[in-house]
């Protein structure tokens, strides 16, 4: 008989009540799935696997999914998303003034709720797409041991062979008899750095995963404020870089080739930086390769220079050699032409304990001029012999033969930190 009766027609507060618990139950368990996976993210092993085999298939399909929209979606949506924070902050302020009309209040709170879902599910997004891969080891090797001290001798050999690196391909690099220089487009350089990522994929895996196009910023003063030339963005996983003019062509190929790394799973900002040096030294193309080789040289030159200094005093203090050495401020007053004679006489006496500094020649300062300067020319004389071609050394055979004269000395070893300890670390029983 019961079950004849009618039931009531629900009233607008109970029909308010079903959406209002299934937004709670949707908002709690995504609190407590990015909660659950944040906290399994505490283990380097778990995030290292994961970037390894889950994060390369949302990176992909996202990838792929947006790669051919002619603009950087990813973008719109992180303004849009700093957008709707300010309007939110706007909201929360004009609520305390308009607090007693129910209509407005009523707005208010269903704004605040959507905000917080929308939230709620980029944080999650930005968990898989950019926390979990940058809590892992830094070049997905896991924990192995690598050495993190290297003597002058081995920063000797390396510096030899990235300039001997350095110099051959700006030899290659086509120049008419009048100095003009055809850079590389950026859809040229483009598949070029993708085809160099992938040569490193047998040591580092990820490079081997799906590029996405690298895209023109809507807005690059965002990324000028933020010091950057390109970034990947992770909840769309497109790519953008500063298309403003501020990037050279000498520096925008290592930016695009950086972000490209940073996409495939290499975060961290440093790793992904020598990984994109180490690329481009491995390209096919000399403009690439001159690139990365100098880039390297450069992360290497400071530290030499100054564990080449102190390998000289070492040396000098144990076999009690007076070494001819000045403040600047003692000689900074000098005649150019004798401020230039004690430099030469420091270097030569340098050069006699701990063997010649390697250098780039005259042709790769042209071209790094040129291109700092958007210039279509180099000004070198055809006759210059630093026009040709220069011959290459062999670094290992010259380095590994090289009679140093302080055999019987300690080989005093420094610690060394980011871009250039993983540098040294990679060519640790390839060079040294």
């Amino acid at each position: 008989m019961n079950q004849n009766k009618k039931r009531k027609p629900q009233t607008a507060k109970e029909k308010a009540k079903k959406p209002r618990h299934l937004y709670r139950i949707i908002l709690v368990l995504l609190a407590a799935i990015l909660a659950a996976v944040n906290l399994i993210a505490f283990s380097q092993k778990f995030c290292d696997r994961f970037t390894d085999r889950v994060y390369p298939k949302i990176a992909e399909g996202l990838g792929r999914l947006t790669a051919p929209l002619p603009f950087a979606l990813g973008e719109i949506l992180l303004y849009l998303g700093i957008a709707l924070l300010a309007a939110a902050v706007i909201l929360a302020v004009l609520l305390i003034f308009l607090r007693k009309k129910e209509s407005f209040r009523r707005f208010a709170k269903g704004y605040f709720k959507a905000l917080l879902m929308t939230f709620c599910c980029a944080g999650l997004m930005l968990t898989f797409c950019q926390w979990i891969p940058a809590r892992g080891t830094m070049l997905g090797q896991g924990d192995a041991e690598s050495r993190d001290r290297f003597a002058y001798q081995e920063l000797q050999i390396l510096l030899n062979y990235l300039a001997d690196g350095a110099n051959a391909a700006a030899g290659q690099i086509p120049v008419a008899a009048d100095g003009a220089i055809t850079y590389p487009t950026q859809e040229e350089y483009r598949a070029d750095i993708e085809a160099s990522l992938h040569t490193l994929a047998h040591d580092f895996p990820r490079l081997g995963g799906f590029c996405p196009p690298v895209k023109d910023a809507l807005c690059p003063q965002f990324l000028q404020k933020i010091g950057r030339g390109a970034m990947p963005l992770p909840c769309t996983m497109e790519i953008i870089h500063d298309n403003s003019g501020e990037l050279t062509p000498m520096t925008q190929p290592l930016a695009d080739a950086a972000a490209l790394c940073q996409h495939l799973g290499y975060t961290d900002k440093e790793a992904s930086e020598f990984l994109a040096m180490l690329a481009l030294s491995r390209s096919d193309n000399q403009f690439l390769r001159l690139i990365g080789f100098r880039k390297m040289y450069q992360e290497i030159e400071f530290y030499y220079d100054s564990q080449r200094r102190a390998y000289v005093a070492d040396v000098c203090e144990e076999q009690g050699i007076e070494q001819p050495t000045h403040e600047y401020e003692e000689i900074k007053d000098l005649p150019l032409e004798e401020f230039n004679a004690v430099l030469e006489k420091e270097e030569a006496f340098r050069t006699e304990i701990a063997g010649p500094k390697p250098k780039l020649i005259y042709r790769c300062d042209q071209l790094v001029q040129a291109a700092d300067l958007r210039s279509p020319k180099i000004y070198i004389s055809p006759d210059d012999p630093e026009y040709q071609t220069p011959e290459i050394d062999n670094s290992i055979g010259k380095a590994a033969d090289f009679n140093w004269l302080t055999e019987d000395t300690r080989l005093q070893e420094e610690t060394y930190h980011g871009t250039e300890l993983y540098i040294l670390q990679y060519f640790d029983g390839k060079l040294y």
